[in-house]
């Protein structure tokens, strides 16, 4: 296992951590390309955000190794999107297994919050949303702790045959909500409606 991060948070035994910005050539070689010249099996990548840190990712996936890598996008979709136009839809089909977004959110506290209007395009009209106010329960600061959502997406055999004939990304969208896919955005409308969480979580 090859993890390149950041910053050093993890140890796992037989494993190798390089920090993200040593990218740089060693030896006329990346950090990454090294480590998969070296027979490491899973690469743990925390910035793929860049192109040529991406593009090493997926000759990694094409070489028979496993890479888990993070990058900045609120939704899937968004991010599949921004995949397909730098790697192409073939790429993607040949390669990806599974996607994973991830949103924190703050809980409102249940002593204080108080109600708030729901602006028209949220179309909540008659539906009660909370925001925070503050007291001595949760110090003043309208929330009692966090939590996270998540919307998971598995590429399946139609997605990828989808993805090879450039059917676009709503096929794929389709296929995802036929098998049961719950978007973010549903997720944080239903904790807003339910008053779990204010406005501010959701826009």
């Amino acid at each position: 296992v090859a993890m390149f991060e950041n910053s050093y948070r993890l140890t796992i035994e037989e494993s190798v951590s390089c920090q993200s910005d040593e990218f740089v050539q060693i030896e006329g070689q990346s950090a990454l390309e090294s480590a998969i010249s070296q027979g490491v099996d899973v690469l743990m990548v925390e910035d793929m955000n860049k192109e040529h840190v991406l593009e090493s990712c997926f000759n990694a996936v094409l070489a028979g190794k496993m890479v888990i890598g993070q990058m900045y996008h609120p939704y899937i979709f968004e991010m599949l999107d921004h995949l397909i136009k730098i790697s192409g839809a073939s790429l993607i089909a040949s390669t990806l297994l599974m996607v994973i977004a991830q949103r924190r959110i703050r809980l409102l506290c249940d002593s204080c919050k108080e109600v708030d209007t729901p602006p028209d395009e949220l179309n909540l009209r008659d539906v009660p949303i909370y925001r925070a106010k503050g007291c001595e329960r949760c110090n003043s600061t309208g929330y009692q702790g966090i939590s996270y959502l998540y919307e998971v997406l598995v590429i399946n055999e139609k997605m990828r045959n989808s993805l090879r004939q450039n059917e676009g990304l709503k096929k794929i969208e389709e296929e995802a909500y036929q098998n049961g896919f719950i978007s973010l955005k549903e997720t944080l409308r239903e904790k807003l409606i339910s008053g779990v969480i204010s406005l501010k979580e959701v826009v």
